[in-house]
């Protein structure tokens, strides 16, 4: 177990292990992007916009919850110079406790909200998820250790592991016609799979809890980081939670997977970075300008990849959704095409995280996160007399806004400037829109019979073409092609 408790310290090897880390979790992350688009495709042709938003209202109103059972105590466990296994044991129970509470806050307040939106479904869902949280808590302090130890391999391995059994029940109970049941239990599924998968990899055994002074000021961190994500999240899912009173099940459900696809996309590319970076920048924190360095390098990178790739979503996304879900979908293309556009700078409001956590300056990030969070319930309030595709559109504009200022304030104790952003990431939010321009201007002059398949296909060709000459060969950004090379190597 030596491994899982070494101290966090730079090695000469720490680039090589970075890029090795940050490969295996960007494949990983594409395979869990790629079956969960296979089973959205298989359950939405099986299940109504109405299961989905049953499901959609429980899942914003608890989205908070997994941070709050965390309470930044992985964060902490992966951040920590030095830790011992008992100071493990210890945040590991202290997330059991917390997980076991709100399991019950749950059940309890299942029939109010059954009566609040008039939906009696809503009951039995709120107590299940309740069952997925209590699983959910069992599995993070070995997850947190396998990210200290750099074993993405093995994270890979069971996140993939996971979706795979949680798909495979969905589709099941799906064909046999339990309706929503069939999303709450992949729910279920995945989150034990997960468990499972990390008591073995991992060779930990929580032994008895010990509040020592270390682990208190363990817990402190993990709470001030905590602020910032719940708060994060919170605002992230009050759109669902507002529009519930408003409107059917059925209209969030069509929102509810334009939201999901969405976020599957930008997931694919900011989940296993965003991991990597925390836990590899992490041990750069006593040198700024090498951590400012690698910083920049790495935003530089995804910013090459994901602005172009969200540009396209955005144009072909009317013709992708009823292509991969069907007709009924339609809608959800529309509302996908409008979330796409803050896809383009998305990544960089993301990568905020890479800067406050490995800093140790979580109360920073929580502030920010007030401020976003206020912003967001304001956006969602002018934009629902509009219907669903007002709320999207207001939402895009105002943390598209924001997006810029949140990594400048973040990189406040690197001393970060705007024009380091512009130097990093500006060539590629040029060709980004520039492809939009295009691919909207190929596919409105396409025949309208052309199937939506040769339409996808030519827009893409287009834009990866137009894109490439522009960004690779007149702007001469080449360095990112040269780290896929290293990483197909």
């Amino acid at each position: 177990m030596s491994e899982f408790f070494e101290a966090n310290r730079e090695g000469s090897d720490i680039g090589k292990k970075a890029l090795r880390s940050g490969s295996i979790a960007l494949v990983a992350r594409f395979v869990g992007a790629a079956i969960q688009l296979v089973t959205t495709m298989v359950l939405a042709r099986l299940l109504m916009p109405n299961d989905y938003g049953l499901v959609a209202i429980i899942t914003a109103l608890t989205s908070f919850a997994p941070m709050l059972i965390d309470l930044g105590l992985t964060e902490s466990t992966v951040q920590k110079p030095k830790i011992t296994a008992a100071q493990v044991s210890s945040l590991f129970w202290i997330s059991i406790g917390v997980a076991c509470l709100m399991a019950l806050i749950l059940v309890a307040a299942s029939p109010i909200l059954a009566s609040l939106y008039h939906q009696p479904a809503l009951a039995g869902i709120a107590s299940a998820s309740g069952i997925t949280l209590v699983i959910y808590s069992l599995s993070l302090q070995h997850g947190a250790l396998l990210r200290r130890a750099l074993r993405f391999k093995d994270i890979a391995a069971i996140e993939i592991s996971g979706a795979l059994c949680g798909a495979g029940v969905a589709i099941a109970m799906a064909v046999f016609e339990f309706g929503f049941w069939a999303l709450v239990v992949r729910g279920i599924t995945t989150a034990l799979i997960i468990t499972l998968g990390s008591w073995l990899r991992c060779n930990w055994k929580p032994g008895r809890p010990k509040l020592d002074t270390e682990v208190k000021s363990m817990l402190r961190f993990g709470l001030r980081m905590s602020f910032g994500t719940i708060a994060t999240i919170s605002s992230n899912s009050a759109d669902r939670v507002i529009m519930g009173f408003m409107h059917s099940p059925a209209t969030i459900g069509i929102y509810q997977n334009a939201f999901v696809l969405y976020g599957n996309a930008l997931e694919a590319i900011t989940q296993p970075l965003g991991k990597v970076g925390t836990s590899t920048l992490t041990k750069l924190r006593g040198d700024h300008a090498q951590f400012l360095m690698k910083y920049l390098t790495a935003l530089s990178s995804v910013s090459f990849f994901s602005m172009p790739a969200f540009a396209i979503l955005a144009v072909i996304a009317k013709d992708l959704v009823p292509l991969l879900l069907g007709d009924k979908w339609i809608q959800s293309g529309i509302i996908l095409s409008i979330f796409a556009l803050r896809g383009i700078v998305h990544v960089i409001e993301t990568s905020q995280t890479w800067l406050h956590i490995p800093l140790g300056r979580p109360e920073r990030w929580g502030k920010w996160a007030i401020l976003t969070a206020c912003v967001q319930v304001a956006a969602i309030a002018a934009g629902l007399p509009f219907d669903a595709i007002g709320v999207a559109i207001s939402i895009v504009l105002v943390r598209s806004i924001l997006a810029i200022p949140s990594v400048l304030y973040a990189g406040r104790p690197l001393d970060l400037r705007f024009r380091n952003l512009v130097q990093t990431v500006g060539r590629q939010f040029l060709g980004a829109i520039v492809v939009l321009v295009i691919g909207n201007l190929v596919l409105n002059y396409l025949p309208t019979e052309m199937s939506r398949i040769s339409r996808i296909a030519t827009v893409i060709g287009s834009c990866i073409s137009t894109y490439l000459i522009l960004v690779v060969g007149m702007l001469g950004l080449k360095d990112p092609l040269r780290l896929a090379y290293s990483i197909i190597k």
